[in-house]
């Protein structure tokens, strides 16, 4: 019946009903009290503007509901981001520390074998100079890694949850306090 109506015009009066057409609202009266016209007017001006009313409502509805999807999106994109940085500092720190194990293993390696190489004191002494040189670049190089761990906490710490938007599940538990939309 209201498909059928939708396609009548705005407003449309049969016998004693009218309807009042809007683009998302339709709204039906019966028993018009058609002995009084200008009663009737007013009922008909006013049910067009609630009809507006009610539209413009529904859009308002729908345009909330669209913003709090999208949050709630860009909160799981934050949530699954902070999750990867957070493995990636995690890695990060463990390759540190294995690489300072490496560096100090080779060191006591090379000084081990001085014995079976046969070296002068002298020589020994330049080997390990050299070995402790470039094993203090690496180790300072590993350093400067560290504004990439304040790097990585800055991030995680931004996409840290805020005030999170209430799933529709949230919502439907008699518990939740909801807000007024108008």
């Amino acid at each position: 019946m209201f498909d059928k109506m939708l396609g009548m015009g705005r407003i449309f009066s049969f016998k004693n009903r009218m309807v009042v057409n809007h683009e998302k609202v339709s709204i039906l009266v019966v028993n018009m009290p058609l002995d009084d016209a200008e009663y009737c007017g007013r009922i008909r001006d006013h049910l067009a503007i609630v009809a507006e009313a009610a539209d413009l409502a529904i859009d308002n509805v729908c345009a909330r509901l669209e913003a709090v999807r999208r949050a709630q999106e860009m909160q799981h994109i934050a949530a699954i981001t902070r999750s990867a940085v957070e493995e990636l500092r995690t890695t990060y720190r463990d390759i540190q520390i294995s690489a300072r194990l490496e560096l100090e293993t080779m060191t006591d390696r090379i000084e081990r074998m001085y014995l079976s190489l046969g070296l002068t004191d002298r020589q020994e002494a330049t080997v390990s100079d050299v070995v402790r040189h470039a094993t203090g670049r690496v180790l300072d190089l590993l350093e400067l890694g560290s504004t990439l761990d304040a790097s990585f906490t800055r991030i995680v710490g931004q996409l840290a949850p805020t005030d999170e938007i209430p799933t529709v599940e949230e919502k439907a538990d008699p518990g939740f306090e909801s807000i007024e939309l108008w």
